[in-house]
């Protein structure tokens, strides 16, 4: 055997090693609870005291692997009351096929939760997917917020190329056109492995369409006046694009976390840490 051969095979076999590792944690849930979200129910777990922060997952992930893997429950748990859900069609809630189902009830489904569990206001955390959903809370339910930090999304206008972003990336996962050029063919099948391992393809399909529910008008965002941070990657190179906020959403304020990436950003602990300190901050000044 060549030593390319070689190579070659044990790039296979590290990446095939890798891939199982992250399906094995993929598979290990944390169970919560459920609530009866308009027919659908929807799991959340519930952990730790103080005041509320509602963590909103992104598409094909779940609250687990966005927000316990990448250690950000367990820097905000010593401080807060921490909710995290899985959006409908994901993880452990219910996978209803109904595709009017998605969208803009994704974004209800974080009030209703909050009405389930008796909670007036809340921080609101989306990352990816959670942040879009995030921004169409904030249009939504000004009232109900304490803060809002949608991080890794941006502002999807009406018409915006950006709002089929989530139908690009099912299409993707089902052996389409690449989202991110460069990537190689097996990456591409491990990571279409994976997801199909822990997700319905048909909710997926569902809830990519319901990304265009999600655009916002500019007077909408005018009216918002809640304390606010986006968080993105530096080498953010998948969602590019959406409307520019300076000067529309007030108390507008962007933090870049060096060297990150859309994928793997919420893994560095400078994300996780600027999540807690916004928060801190913010209940500081109500003290």
């Amino acid at each position: 055997m060549n030593a390319l051969l070689m190579a070659s095979l044990v790039v296979v076999i590290v990446a095939a090693a890798a891939a199982g590792l992250l399906a094995w944690k993929a598979l290990r849930r944390v169970r919560g609870h459920f609530f009866n979200a308009d027919g659908v129910q929807i799991h959340f777990t519930d952990e730790g005291n103080g005041e509320p922060v509602i963590l909103v997952h992104g598409y094909s992930a779940n609250s687990d692997l966005n927000w316990r893997l990448s250690g950000v429950i367990r820097r905000l748990l010593p401080h807060f009351r921490v909710i995290a859900l899985d959006v409908r069609g994901h993880g452990l809630s219910g996978k209803t096929h109904d595709a009017k189902k998605y969208g803009i009830e994704t974004v209800q489904d974080v009030r209703r939760l909050m009405d389930h569990l008796g909670i007036e206001r809340a921080h609101v955390v989306g990352y990816s997917m959670g942040g879009f959903i995030t921004y169409k809370f904030m249009t939504m339910y000004p009232d109900r917020l304490l803060s809002a930090m949608p991080c890794g999304a941006a502002w999807l206008t009406p018409g915006d190329p950006l709002a089929t972003l989530g139908q690009r990336i099912h299409a993707d996962l089902m052996g389409g056109p690449s989202v991110i050029p460069g990537k190689g063919p097996v990456v591409r099948w491990f990571e279409r492995k994976l997801v199909g391992l822990v997700n319905d393809m048909v909710c997926l399909k569902h809830a990519a369409d319901g990304f265009l529910e999600l655009a916002i008008h500019e007077e909408e965002l005018r009216s918002v006046c809640v304390p606010m941070m986006a968080i993105r990657a530096t080498h953010e190179e998948l969602v590019n694009g959406g409307g520019n906020l300076e000067g529309v959403l007030p108390g507008y304020q962007l933090t870049l976390i060096p060297k990150g990436l859309h994928s793997t950003v919420i893994f560095y602990p400078a994300f996780g840490e600027t999540i807690k300190q916004f928060l801190l901050a913010q209940s500081a000044q109500r003290k």
